[in-house]
Parts: structure tokens; C-alpha cells; sequence
């Protein structure tokens, strides 16, 4: 089981996507992103937005 916390990857809250696969986890935690923090993700920069993606797939890269 996969899991990433929206606060560790620079979100506000303390949500946790969880999943099979690193893939599932990453796709849960983007939908809340965009569902709970859409005002935030709206003035993000491309290159902030890429950061945290790198940043997901680090954190699910390391889990076993």
C-alpha cells in the first residue's frame, strides 16, 4: 500500500491518498488537490506544479 500525505508534498491539510500502486496514490491525492485546494492550484506556477509531482513520485518511489 502506497500512501502520500497532501501536507508533505506542500499541501495545506493533512489528507492522506492511499493505494495499490504509487499511480493510485498519486491520482487520489491530485483529484483532492484539485477538489480542496483549487484557489491555490489555480496560482501555481508550471514549475511549483512539477515540483510537486517530482515530489510524489519520490515519496511513492521509497515506500514498499
Amino acid at each position: 500500500m502506497k500512501e502520500l500525505k497532501c501536507r508533505e508534498v506542500g499541501g495545506l491539510c493533512d489528507f492522506i491518498a492511499s493505494g495499490e500502486t504509487g499511480e493510485e496514490a498519486k491520482q487520489k491525492l491530485m483529484i483532492h488537490g484539485m477538489e480542496a485546494h483549487a484557489a491555490e492550484m489555480s496560482v501555481m506556477s508550471e514549475d511549483d506544479k512539477q515540483k510537486m509531482m517530482d515530489k510524489m513520485d519520490e515519496m511513492t518511489a521509497t515506500q514498499e
